[in-house]
């Protein structure tokens, strides 16, 4: 199955789509800052992204560059 992170300081966001996307097998993280989410990218391999735009840490849409340099 699919390793998914997920970028989002809202908990009830991170929660609902932890708790659906287990359901179907797959593993999945969630961090709360783009800096922490950005560190996870570094050490994991990771299949899809779910990215919020606001965080507390930066914008979402600017770190995509820098979210694409990672494999």
């Amino acid at each position: 199955m699919s390793e998914i992170l997920i970028i989002d300081d809202d908990p009830q966001i991170c929660n609902l789509l932890e708790t659906a996307f287990r359901k179907k097998g797959h593993t999945v993280r969630s961090e709360s800052t783009l800096t922490q989410g950005l560190k996870t990218l570094e050490s994991r391999n990771v299949d899809v992204l779910f990215l919020d735009v606001h965080l507390p840490d930066g914008n979402g849409l600017e770190a995509i560059d820098s979210i694409r340099q990672h494999p």
